[in-house]
């Protein structure tokens, strides 16, 4: 009921690939973008864009626990109000595998923070993929499930080697530029390998769009 909502309250403001573009980023909904967007998308390395990922998760959980640590709301309360929220964002967006991986780490995250433990990112990211293939195990060779955890496992790992070999670059752009380039590096050879083609300008395009992404889903 939520999603159709949703929709409908997009298309009463907004009309052609306008709403189909929003509904891609709110909510992973595709079907109202014409194919040259899309084909233009995916020419630029941007098609993640129109899937929800775990951009979309990462910005709901900031909202929410701002908005929450604003009203004054107990830190328990925080992380139990903040887990539902990604949770019925969860089942909103269909539970595709990038939003599964995203919320359970979202949530263990939670866990660990509420607990006072340290975090820790392989065995948030080792917790959701056996959560995934347990529930679903052809998951495995879901195109989703493997970029959406290349691309995870890239930053992991390649973005502090990254940051350091970009000393060059301004502070203000470094972490953006490293996260970026590491992401990009991680799902290469899947894009080629299922799309046979990869995007010249994709690191560059990226670092433009993800900035502009994140107030977009915000508002």
């Amino acid at each position: 009921i939520i999603r159709k909502r949703i929709k409908q309250s997009i298309y009463q403001s907004l009309s052609g690939d306008r709403a189909g573009l929003m509904l891609g980023i709110l909510i992973g909904d595709t079907t109202g973008i014409s194919e040259d967007l899309q084909d233009d998308f995916g020419k630029t390395g941007l098609t993640h864009i129109l899937a929800v990922s775990g951009l979309n998760v990462g910005m709901l959980l900031l909202i929410c626990l701002g908005f929450l640590r604003f009203l004054g709301v107990k830190l328990h309360l925080q992380c139990l109000l903040t887990t539902l929220v990604i949770i019925l964002y969860t089942l909103i967006t269909r539970s595709e595998p990038s939003v599964l991986r995203a919320s359970i780490m979202a949530i263990f995250g939670l866990g660990a923070w509420l607990l006072g433990k340290e975090k820790n990112l392989m065995a948030a990211i080792s917790l959701a993929a056996l959560a995934l293939l347990i529930y679903d195990p052809f998951s495995l060779y879901n195109v989703g499930f493997q970029l959406s955890f290349a691309a995870t496992l890239a930053i992991i790992f390649l973005n502090p080697i990254l940051e350091k070999r970009l000393e060059a670059v301004p502070p203000r752009l470094r972490g953006d530029l490293s996260i970026c380039l590491a992401a990009q590096l991680g799902v290469a050879p899947l894009l080629v390998y299922y799309f046979n083609q990869i995007s010249l300008i994709s690191l560059l395009a990226n670092m433009l769009v993800i900035p502009a992404n994140a107030p977009v889903l915000t508002l």
